[in-house]
């Protein structure tokens, strides 16, 4: 959401894919690798790039690639995404994304690119959250499915499953609740 008197988008996302994938096995980073022909980061990042309070994706890659990208991500980096150079650690890469964000991001957003099929729902919840000043992390139900013996005519229960974490707090979808 922006002020009357400010069009600019307020929310900025940091993109973090600077991960080695090595468990992916050799070959390019698995974040660059195809889901049925479309680069897995590509699928991360639409639903950022075209969201209209997203002002600016702030993508943080291994380092090296921020000056010679894949064809298909140099072709997107532009006024609204910029590339950036990962760190060592996770927490580095981040540092780093958040640092090449304008100070008129005001809403941030971090996202995990191995991570390619977040909601347009998902992200506006989260938008929400934080303009109310709450911290969000987007989640999804997790499910229990117990495994039936052959033996047993017992169905599968389909109820989402809540796990507590630290601070007494629920994982639940679009944001940690008490």
């Amino acid at each position: 959401m922006t002020s009357p008197g400010d069009s600019r988008p307020d929310a900025g996302v940091v993109v973090v894919a600077a991960g080695a994938g090595a468990r992916a096995g050799p070959g390019e980073p698995k974040q660059f690798r195809p889901i049925l022909g479309v680069p897995m980061l590509l699928r991360a990042l639409r639903p950022f790039t075209s969201h209209p309070d997203v002002g600016q994706v702030i993508v943080v890659v291994p380092a090296g690639f921020e000056a010679r990208p894949p064809e298909w991500l140099g072709k997107l980096v532009g006024d609204r995404l910029a590339l950036v150079a990962g760190g060592a650690t996770r927490a580095q890469s981040v540092r780093a994304g958040l640092g090449a964000l304008p100070p008129h991001a005001t809403v941030v957003l971090v996202h995990d690119a191995a991570r390619p099929f977040v909601t347009r729902e998902t992200i506006d919840g989260v938008i929400a959250k934080a303009r109310l000043g709450v911290g969000a992390v987007a989640a999804i139900p997790v499910y229990r499915f117990p495994i039936p013996s052959k033996t047993s005519s017992k169905s599968v229960s389909r109820k989402p499953y809540h796990e507590t974490v630290s601070g007494g707090r629920r994982l639940r979808r679009g944001s940690l609740e008490r």
